[in-house]
């Protein structure tokens, strides 16, 4: 700035970057007004900007002090002074800049809707100077002197000499025991963590430690050679090691010889602030302005140069405020509608929740009525500009009149703050508190589902009404998740395999207690007109459905169960594959997993997949399944589309016993758990529910299932839901308990398993000692010729999973040296081709068998012949 052509003040938005020429052109109540300077000023306003002090600098012999004096902003309109206005220098990409921010209260905030520029912005806290003594005559002094921000404080008398000129252009101080002192001009002290003494001396030679000086109080000084000067004087540094920052030294020289100090270098640690009252920040009220601004330079020198005169320079400018046109860059999220409106950022990539939304754009999932509709705001000042904004709900078709409420604005209750991370560290460190976003929660009951309309406005101080912003929603035909996905059956019914769908009666097991919700299926597309019975839900009672589940109080212990999943009861590669977390293309794996199952999902002659995106008029659960009838996945479908980022599903299984298609009790075993992976439909409307045991996609088994569904309305990376305190259990957790009656029984263990004895023995070597190969579920196309699998072996395999039963079987075939071979039974190979048997031996214990296979070469073992014929007579023996 100067006094003959000063530079016009502008004007910055720190949440939309928009900028304003203030002498033009009138300016929203959060504005930041910019100060452009030349280079950085002493603030002599006292406290009035935040941060770092500012030093004066040397310039041709001279010290240049920049001092800011006032700043005042004045309403014209109350004839009074802005209180608490504030200011900060600005940091930016390429750190310190030479701005003033009024009205900020972090260097940072105004890089707000820059993410990227943000990150590398930085302020400039660690200058590292060199300080001399100045040109001029030979002078002497013994009183505290400052040069620069650094002041000396000879304990004898110091000498500033000249002899060594012009090798060296400036004076050297010759002292014997002298302070450093490091300070601002108002006696701040400035911490260093580096210091630097270049003195002149003799030749050091190799020895770094010579005594040219001591740290009172303690400290390592490391010497080295700079340069010669002339003859036998040399320029050495003498670096001293500093535990910790400090503003202040002594140093006495050694063996009473006075030292020569040529220039002193140090590194500042200087302190961020210099007052921490950060407060609250400033909001102008709309009206009329005038900003005034004054400040002066002067030089003075101590070298004899010719004395500078004082220049004083100001700025006064008039501007005005008014409200801002529109509330949509001020909103973060609201909670009815589509989010997607109010973000500017792209979407970013998965795993991010935000990756995945079908929802209709511009309309978003539908609002459930138990859920408040809430208008998050990016700032914690939005009652400062309208201390009251009006929001209506209006029905797009109907009678019902619109519904209005008038709110206030209030601190959020989910500890959200969107300032800038790095603002918000600065604020705190500078003893400031970051306020928490604003929002209005929008208090009247929504009586109807369908198509409707948000609108915000504000009744300025004349009476007018001015909208503020509008936007289209769609409300639910259901009061909350737990009503969306409650489900009133008791068994599956309905199955999907390669001929289509298909249904048979299945006994129903209890009385159905849950009265359904009578709605339309509803996808969004067209956005018809809906009605919608009042729910006389009751949440269904979890019990047990065949009786008593078995217990273990008795004496007989549960049987062994799998630790992994058996080969055959995988889900196929082609099909796994399409398990990924969501993203944007989330609903083409939807439906590549339905075509990779060769599922029909009509009872017609068209494509197989035509009918998959058919909604429903409740919500129901099916089956998707392989020609063993063992599902594949179960297929969840509702009325309304579901925001399934926000759902987790587990499953218990318990075991049954089946005659048919109905199954009779509980078998005796332990209860199966699976994670469940969610796959939605490209309309979100259904997903398929697809199990896991133990990190493994499998087919499902038949039982008793147990699904454990919740819904989380605070779900990280989402907007933050407001259920109504009459929606309880947050989450919103629904039990789901019904039979699974189609497929097989989840294998045991101990499965009567025909396996070759040559097999196991080659299987428990892979176990031990494993190889690379090719992908396990080539063990399934052996045959019966063992050749074929006797190469898959000896060429490739993965480690094989057993139990610690089946690996004790196996080393009981190997000790016993058994010959016979068989092939592989169905439950392997998918085959009933056996070989004519010739002796059957199975154990009372074990379930395993072992089959003389029918080969042409036979290796005859006399000591075998003689253990089967002794067997033969013990048994005969016991006959008789």
């Amino acid at each position: 700035m100067s006094q003959v052509s000063p530079l016009k003040l502008g004007a910055i938005h720190p949440i939309t970057g928009r900028q304003w020429d203030l002498e033009k052109n009138e300016a929203w109540p959060d504005l930041e007004i910019v100060l452009p300077f030349s280079r950085r000023v002493t603030d002599n306003t006292g406290e009035m900007i935040l941060g770092p002090a500012v030093s004066p600098e040397n310039l041709g012999g001279y010290q240049v002090i920049h001092s800011l004096n006032k700043i005042e902003i004045f309403d014209l309109g109350r004839n009074s002074i802005v209180q608490n206005v504030k200011g900060v220098w600005a940091a930016g990409p390429s750190g310190d800049t030479a701005r003033i921010h009024l009205l900020a209260l972090d260097p940072y905030s105004w890089l707000t809707p820059h993410g990227t520029t943000i990150s590398t912005a930085y302020e400039n806290l660690s200058k590292i100077i060199e300080q001399n003594f100045g040109y001029g005559k030979a002078e002497t002094f013994t009183a505290e002197r400052y040069f620069g921000e650094m002041l000396v404080k000879p304990a004898t008398e110091a000498e500033l000499v000249t002899p060594f000129q012009p090798a060296l252009s400036t004076r050297v101080m010759k002292c014997e025991k002298f302070g450093l002192k490091f300070r601002t001009l108002n006696d701040t002290p400035i911490h260093i963590n580096q210091l630097t003494l270049f003195i002149l001396g003799g030749d050091i030679g190799g020895n770094r430690q010579s005594p040219f000086f001591t740290v009172v109080g303690g400290g390592r000084v490391t010497y080295s050679l700079v340069k010669q000067i002339y003859g036998g004087i040399f320029l050495i540094s003498a670096s001293i090691a500093l535990s910790a920052p400090v503003d202040n030294i002594w140093i006495q020289s050694s063996n009473n010889v006075p030292l020569l100090v040529y220039s002193v270098r140090y590194r500042e640690a200087r302190s961020k602030f210099i007052n921490k009252k950060c407060g609250k920040r400033t909001i102008l009220a709309p009206g009329k302005y005038r900003i005034t601004v004054e400040g002066e330079s002067n030089a003075t020198s101590s070298a004899g140069l010719p004395p500078s005169k004082t220049v004083k320079w100001h700025i006064n400018q008039e501007f005005g405020v008014k409200y801002p046109e529109t509330l949509r860059p001020y909103i973060k999220y609201s909670t009815i509608g589509d989010d997607r409106i109010f973000s500017t950022d792209p979407i970013p990539p998965p795993p991010s929740p935000l990756a995945w939304n079908p929802s209709l754009q511009g309309i978003g999932f539908p609002a459930y009525k138990k859920y408040l509709a809430v208008v998050h705001f990016f700032v914690p000042y939005m009652s400062s500009i309208y201390p009251q904004i009006r929001m209506q709900v209006m029905y797009v078709k109907g009678s019902l009149p619109s519904i209005t409420s008038d709110l206030t604005p209030i601190p959020n209750h989910d500890d959200d703050r969107s300032l800038p991370q790095k603002s918000q560290d600065w604020i705190n460190a500078a003893g400031g508190s970051v306020m928490l976003d604003e929002e209005i929660i929008f208090d009247k009951e929504l009586p109807q589902e369908g198509l409707a309309k948000v609108a915000l406005s504000f009744i300025l101080p004349t009476g007018a009404e001015v909208k503020l912003d509008e936007w289209t929603c769609y409300i639910s035909l259901f009061d909350s998740f737990s009503q969306h996905v409650e489900w009133s059956g008791n068994c599956l019914q309905i199955y999907y395999d390669s001929t289509g769908r298909n249904g048979h009666a299945i006994p129903i097991l209890l009385p159905i207690i849950n009265t359904p919700t009578n709605a339309n299926g509803n996808r969004m597309i067209s956005l018809p007109e809906n009605s919608i019975l009042k729910s006389t839900i009751k949440y269904k009672v979890v019990q047990d459905l065949l009786g008593t589940f078995p217990s273990n109080e008795g004496t007989r212990p549960y049987p062994e169960e799998m630790t992994s999943v058996l080969l055959d009861w995988r889900l196929p590669t082609s099909i796994v594959n399409n398990l990924k977390p969501f993203d944007q293309h989330t609903g083409v794996r939807f439906a590549r997993f339905a075509q990779e199952t060769r599922v029909r999902f009509n009872t017609g002659e068209g494509d197989k997949l035509d009918g998959i995106n058919d909604t429903v008029h409740n919500t129901t659960i099916e089956a998707i399944v392989d020609s063993q009838k063992r599902p594949f996945a179960l297929w969840l479908r509702t009325p309304e589309p579901i925001d399934w980022r926000r759902v987790t599903i587990t499953l218990k299984i318990k075991h049954i016993n089946q005659a048919g298609d109905c199954p009779t009790e509980y078998a005796f075993r332990r209860p199966l758990d699976m994670t469940v992976t969610i796959l939605p439909s490209p309309d979100a409307t259904s997903a398929f529910l697809i199990g896991s045991f133990a990190g493994t996609p499998t087919y499902l088994p038949r039982g008793e299932y147990e699904l454990d569904i919740s819904f989380d309305p605070y779900k990280a990376g989402l907007q933050k839901l407001k259920p109504d305190p009459s929606v309880i259990n947050i989450p919103e957790q629904i039990k789901m308990k019904f039979i699974q009656p189609f497929g097989l029984d989840w294998p045991l263990p101990s499965t009567g398993v025909i396996v070759p004895a040559r097999l196991l023995e080659k299987l428990l070597e892979l176990y031990r000692r494993p190889k690379p190969g090719p992908d396990p579920e080539e063990l399934f196309k052996m045959y019966e010729d063992f050749t074929i699998t006797e190469t898959l072996i000896n060429t490739n395999s993965e480690t094989i999973p057993i139990t610690k039963s089946q690996e004790t079987r196996l080393i009981q075939e190997m000790f016993e040296k058994e010959r016979n071979l068989v092939q592989l039974n169905k439950h392997l190979v998918n085959s009933d081709v056996r070989p004519p048997v010739k002796n059957v031996r199975k154990d009372s214990d074990s379930t395993l068998e072992t089959r003389e296979p029918n080969i042409s070469t036979k290796t005859e073992n006399p000591r075998s012949d003689r253990k089967n014929k002794r067997s033969k007579d013990v048994k005969e023996a016991k006959t008789k």
